[in-house]
């Protein structure tokens, strides 16, 4: 069972507010937090994904070659 601290932590995020308990305790069993350095690329350009990532503090780039398409 998840700690009631990493479900608080998870009911402050805007996408999970509107989730009760069960449903938190529902996504933090299935998910792994990730902190990653400056510049660190989750996901690379062109391997399968099977993975969604929640940005909760900093921001990302999204690039489609060296050419910038979004920021998050």
């Amino acid at each position: 069972m998840p700690s009631s601290d990493y479900l608080d932590h998870l009911a402050q995020i805007r996408l999970f507010s509107s989730c009760n308990s069960k449903e938190l305790a529902k996504i933090a069993k299935a998910s792994d937090e990730l902190s990653l350095a400056e510049g660190k690329v989750p996901m690379p350009q062109g391997r399968p994904g099977r993975e969604a990532f929640v940005i909760v503090d900093g921001r990302a780039t999204v690039r489609i070659g060296d050419t910038e398409v979004a920021e998050l």
